[in-house]
């Protein structure tokens, strides 16, 4: 069992002249290679990852090419759905709106359009079948589109997703919670993952949220002026704050909980965080970005990027800088933290970048 350390420790930002940016060192240490901790949580990736899903069904394969969702009831609101080869559309009647699916799965050649009253309309579809989400085509939408599957959600590789704004969750979320604006998701361990190896793209200040026990973007996220979240836990609440931007809360942590990121997250001028909930102080999370987080501001201020966890913390490259206006905020904080990685907040007036760690601290960007 690992020994905690009984008060958080606190670093120092230094220039690295090999990354031209400020990188965060703790007083009176020096910077490592890969700790043997950094190795472990990589090689429990690698098996997560190889299994498709952490939790819920193994997946069989991708689907057939025109494959489109199926076995639909409408719960509440107004919603018909039309389908024309392998094209289908969702026309929303309400404001919100609740189907239910025996599968969601969107063949490399299908595409599935929601065509929603309003950019504010929300629609939420929950998958109730035995057998994980598949989406390798094209989803579309002009407002918010929600996919609740126990089992677990795949972007494949080759997936389009444009929508106003997305939720993909393996976590539940109750029809009067969601009804009554509240998105409080609560599930299992057992859930499935939900990853992304594909493009997702929300409009100008939208959101995309990656929720459940195990989280991973290998492909392409963005929201311009937005969020994206990537929450990992058993019980996570999701607040919209009306300004494109959102705030996470993880209320009850997961076994084996993992938010990961090795592809490109961007949310510029917007805010990006990656979060993970250990269940109990006997097991750990895993909060790791080996790719690009991104939440630059090109005209205006830089954004925000906030990668937290209870437990293994790999920040990687993250920036949060702005050509002609005030730096972002970076805040990375964890138990034991890895900076492996060029952190950028810097900008005209300036920005910040704080490092929390209640343990080990590894230093290898400078």
């Amino acid at each position: 069992m690992h020994k905690h350390a009984s008060a958080n420790r606190f670093y120092r930002l230094v220039w690295s002249h090999v990354h031209a940016c400020w990188v965060a060192v703790a007083e009176g240490a020096r910077g490592q290679g890969k700790s043997g901790s950094t190795r472990r949580a990589a090689r429990r990736l690698g098996v997560l990852l190889a299994l498709g899903t952490a939790g819920g069904a193994a997946l069989a394969g991708p689907p057939a090419v025109n494959a489109l969702p199926g076995g639909a009831q409408l719960v509440a609101g107004q919603a018909s759905i039309a389908t024309s080869g392998n094209q289908m559309t969702v026309t929303q009647g309400s404001n919100q709106a609740i189907l239910n699916w025996q599968r969601f799965d969107i063949g490399a050649n299908a595409a599935v359009r929601f065509d929603q009253p309003s950019a504010s309309a929300v629609a939420l579809n929950r998958v109730i079948g035995g057998d994980p989400s598949q989406i390798y085509g094209k989803l579309s939408s002009n407002g918010s589109v929600f996919l609740i599957n126990p089992q677990g959600v795949l972007f494949g590789a080759g997936a389009q997703v444009d929508v106003g704004a997305l939720s993909a969750s393996s976590l539940n979320l109750s029809d009067s919670a969601f009804l009554g604006g509240r998105y409080d998701y609560a599930g299992s361990s057992g859930a499935g993952a939900v990853r992304n190896d594909g493009s997702i793209r929300a409009a100008a200040g939208g959101y995309v949220a990656l929720i459940g026990p195990s989280v991973v973007n290998h492909g392409s996220i963005s929201a311009p002026q937005g969020s994206v979240a990537l929450a990992a836990g058993e019980q996570v609440s999701i607040d919209l704050r009306g300004d494109g931007l959102i705030g996470v809360r993880t209320t009850r942590g997961a076994l084996r909980a993992l938010a990961e990121n090795s592809g490109v997250i961007s949310a510029d001028a917007g805010h990006v965080v990656l979060s993970a909930a250990a269940a109990d102080a006997l097991t750990r999370s895993t909060v790791n970005n080996s790719g690009l987080v991104q939440a630059r501001g090109l005209v205006a201020d830089g954004g925000s990027i906030r990668l937290v966890g209870d437990g293994d913390v790999h920040a990687g490259a993250l920036d949060a800088s702005s050509r002609s206006g005030a730096g972002g905020a970076i805040a990375v904080g964890g138990q034991f933290v890895a900076l492996d990685g060029a952190l950028n907040a810097d900008g005209a007036r300036g920005g910040s970048i704080a490092v929390q760690a209640g343990g080990n601290l590894s230093v290898s960007a400078a």
